[in-house]
Formats: C-alpha cells, sequence, structure tokens
C-alpha cells in the first residue's frame, strides 16, 4: 500500500473578459449582491472592456463578495491586477485588466454616480440579464450575420 500523498492536479482555463464579466455576475448573484450592472465600456475608455458594478448591503457584505470574485476568477486562470478599499468596505474595487469590479454599500455608489458615468454602455444581451433585471434584452432576429454578439 502506498502511503504517500496524491496531489490533486487543478487545471486552470483562462477566459476572456467577457465569460469573466458573466460569471462574476452570476457570483454576485449568488452572494445575493444588490442592483447588479454590466456594462461594456471598450468603446468608451482606454483601460476596460467591461465594468461591473453591484451593491452590498454591509462592509461584511461586500468584502465577502469581493473575496469570493478573487477566489473563483483565480480558479478560471485570470489574475487580480490590483484591488482598491478592501480594508475600508464601503466601496471596494477589483482590476483585472481588461474588467474592473466596484462593488459599494449603496449610498456611496448613490454619491459618486457610478452607474450614470456608464449608462449609455449596459449590456444588451440574453446571458446578462440572467443576473441584471433591469438590462435591456436584445430581440432574436432571424439573419445569421450573428450580431447577438455585439455590444
Amino acid at each position: 500500500m502506498d502511503n504517500t500523498l496524491a496531489t490533486q492536479e487543478t487545471t486552470t482555463t483562462s477566459i476572456d473578459s467577457r465569460e469573466l464579466a458573466l460569471k462574476i455576475c452570476e457570483w454576485v448573484h449568488d452572494k445575493k449582491g444588490r442592483n447588479l450592472r454590466l456594462y461594456s465600456v471598450a468603446e468608451a475608455c482606454s483601460y476596460a472592456d467591461y465594468i461591473v458594478i453591484c451593491s452590498g448591503t454591509s462592509d461584511r457584505h461586500i468584502s465577502a463578495m469581493a473575496d469570493d470574485i478573487k477566489v473563483s476568477a483565480k480558479k478560471f486562470g485570470r489574475t487580480l491586477i490590483g484591488t482598491e478599499g478592501a480594508n475600508q468596505g464601503h466601496w471596494v474595487l477589483l482590476d483585472f485588466g481588461d474588467l474592473v469590479v466596484h462593488a459599494a454599500y449603496e449610498p456611496v455608489r448613490e454619491y459618486y454616480e457610478l452607474d450614470r458615468l456608464w449608462s449609455d454602455h449596459r449590456v444588451s444581451t440574453q446571458d446578462a440579464s440572467k443576473y441584471d433585471a433591469s438590462a435591456p434584452v436584445l430581440e432574436e432576429d432571424d439573419d445569421d450575420d450573428d450580431d447577438d454578439d455585439e455590444y
């Protein structure tokens, strides 16, 4: 009988920014995040392709969401470039390079009007509407030009 400890191999597959954004929406939804919004901002800013904004009910709730996002994203091969506000808890920013996540206490989010900055860039896909209840949903069209992948 072999008494050596078996090592579990974990393979990580890196996913693109759109897939990561949708996964983050799923994770935030599972953590009971509120007022979830997903924005496609590649044409509007130089530092990210997507921005996810969500609210939490307390500092602890915001920290739990941020921690879950960090751990879960790592499993998909995505490295966190930077974090801001983790010690304060009212507003945590997670920077994945091509995707930025803002998790904020609702009054802080309202004060800084984060959603107003990106309101013209809401993701309008069937996928996003599963988690962002107020996301506009594009009607399916019959032509084969694959337009439903565009934002």
